[in-house]
């Protein structure tokens, strides 16, 4: 169950199939986030984006709440990762550094 500083707007539920079609999830805790996206009883689950409270940002798919599949994430300090990523972690990705670096590698 959410905390009174989650607040969950502009979501259609099928209350048949326990699926949210699209939904924003906004955390005002002190490390929150924004989360527009594909919703399934409340945790993105699908495609979606979010950015934190850094102004760091993901885009692509989520499944249980956590980066999952195809997307790219934005971090302010290191710079762009594209990968596939698996309950959260990234696997096989590349890494667009701030300065142009690119880095290509794979977490095991």
């Amino acid at each position: 169950m959410p905390d009174k500083t989650t607040m969950y707007y502009g979501f259609t539920k099928l209350a048949y199939r326990q699926i949210d079609i699209m939904g924003t999830i906004l955390d005002m805790s002190n490390d929150g986030f924004l989360y527009e996206g594909a919703l399934k009883t409340g945790v993105a689950e699908g495609y979606g984006r979010m950015i934190n409270h850094d102004q760091n940002w993901y885009q692509g798919y989520f499944k249980d709440g956590l980066f999952d599949g195809q997307g790219t994430y934005w971090d302010n300090k290191l710079g762009k990762v594209e990968g596939v990523w698996s309950k959260g972690v990234v696997g096989k990705f590349d890494l667009s550094t701030s300065n142009g670096n690119v880095v290509n590698n794979t977490f095991k």
